[in-house]
């Protein structure tokens, strides 16, 4: 029917849409990706070498091996001296900053009570949070710098002894996200 050709041909309107955007971004790949370099280049994580050719540093191939949290953020806080003065469960905790879940944010409970080192690495993450904000608005581009006091708060509670079923009613969660 002709409803069906239009339909069709709408469709076909938009995958040509789509893929018009996607080689304009192939063609200005050197304009579209060079923000992101010169970012990274601020934080560190990118340098030129002597042949002029990018390459990672340090702090660079460790945000490699992130996988599961926002590599900048993370590296920043494993490269602070903070992170010495933490315990394992103190670091395990923090960890859960850089969990992303789909929890409400109503869920979380500021009875927790944090001990002074978690507080203090907060502050520290809190801190690069901004800093990296004040070097992205120097750029056309806009990343994620999320975090999840969620998984803080629970990681906390169940250190201290908190029984899992007692988190599961607490946080309104299930088992096996635990």
């Amino acid at each position: 029917s002709d409803w069906k050709q239009f339909l069709k041909i709408k469709d076909l309107e938009n995958e040509i849409f789509t893929l018009d955007a996607g080689s304009k971004i192939i063609l200005n790949f050197d304009e579209h990706i060079k923000p992101y370099i010169q970012f990274l280049e601020k934080l560190e994580f990118l340098k030129v070498d002597k042949d002029k050719q990018l390459e990672l540093t340090l702090r660079g191939i460790l945000a490699t091996e992130v996988n599961n949290a926002n590599p900048i953020l993370f590296v920043l806080f494993y490269q602070n001296d903070i992170i010495n003065k933490l315990t394992a469960e103190e670091i395990v905790i923090l960890f859960g900053l850089f969990i992303k879940d789909n929890i409400d944010i109503e869920h979380t409970n500021s009875e927790t009570i944090l001990t002074e080192n978690i507080n203090q690495s907060i502050d520290v993450i809190k801190k690069n949070v901004t800093m990296c904000i004040g070097y992205e608005n120097g750029f056309p581009i806009r990343l994620n710098w999320d975090l999840s006091v969620m998984w803080v708060q629970i990681l906390t509670d169940w250190f201290n002894d908190c029984d899992i079923t007692e988190l599961k009613i607490k946080y309104d969660i299930f088992e096996g996200n635990l």
